[in-house]
């Protein structure tokens, strides 16, 4: 995403519920919103966030939901409407004409589990999708990384 942030990793590790998933998506949140507002914001995924648990994502997708709306509104109100900064959950359970279109019109934000991830990383089409993603949120990673999900973040 734009900015200097010198592409560094960075780990975030604090007590449940003290924010840390909130802190990353953020600094993705910010630069999507920047990028939207400037005209730069391109048709393509940016960020890849990934949890150990389908239902964690769900969540996660609905949290973020409503202040990527308020962001819509608050910048129309100022007469600045900016385009929609779209997500999707990919899980195992996601539709076959979901999974299609998220190959014809990607995400900015992608939702998935590690055994999805590893499933989109394998086939062709969904790889060239990912390969524009600029930062990987993996939450949890204490809980993946030990499982049949593990090797996936390796």
């Amino acid at each position: 995403m734009g900015g200097d942030r010198g592409g560094r990793d960075t780990l975030i590790a604090a007590p449940t519920g003290s924010g840390k998933t909130l802190a990353a998506f953020l600094w993705a949140i910010n630069e999507l919103v920047s990028a939207a507002a400037d005209g730069t914001l391109k048709e393509e995924t940016s960020v890849v966030y990934v949890s150990p648990l389908k239902a964690l994502g769900n969540d996660i997708h609905k949290n973020l939901a409503q202040p990527l709306a308020a962001i819509r509104k608050l910048a129309a109100d100022e007469g600045t409407p900016l385009p929609e900064i779209r997500m999707a959950v990919r899980s195992g359970d996601t539709p076959a004409a979901e999974r299609n279109l998220m190959v014809r019109r990607p995400p900015h934000i992608l939702i998935t589990t590690p055994e999805s991830l590893y499933i989109l990383l394998t086939a062709e089409r969904s790889r060239a999708f990912l390969r524009t993603a600029r930062a990987v949120i993996v939450d949890e990673i204490h809980a993946v990384a030990g499982t049949s999900g593990g090797p996936t973040l390796r």
